[in-house]
């Protein structure tokens, strides 16, 4: 994987990974920023520049930001995968644990 295999390019997908979780008014700086460090770098032989364009067409232009940003509206995340962890070990261990000290 191109991005794997390249820190710059793993890192520009890291930031655009977290996208949601930014003030929305530095997303399009950021993103031209990436894109053209990119072009820079010569990445343009690579994947991760189809990549950037499609991210753009489809959440930067198809969608309006506000509908996947949660940066003004971090109550709603959730964190299902933690819950089922700690009901999983709750069950686990049903009855609270006696540590004994000698």
């Amino acid at each position: 994987n191109e991005v794997e295999n390249n820190n710059d390019l793993y890192i520009y997908y890291k930031y655009i990974s977290n996208f949601p979780l930014i003030n929305s008014k530095y997303i399009n700086y950021i993103y031209d920023k990436i894109k053209s460090e990119c072009h820079e770098h010569n990445y343009d032989l690579f994947f991760f520049l189809e990549f950037l364009d499609y991210f753009k067409k489809t959440y930067l232009k198809s969608y309006k930001i506000k509908y996947w940003n949660y940066y003004n509206n971090i109550e709603h995340i959730t964190n299902n995968a933690l819950k089922s962890y700690n009901n999983y070990l709750k069950h686990l261990f049903s009855e609270k644990l006696i540590f004994f000290i000698n």
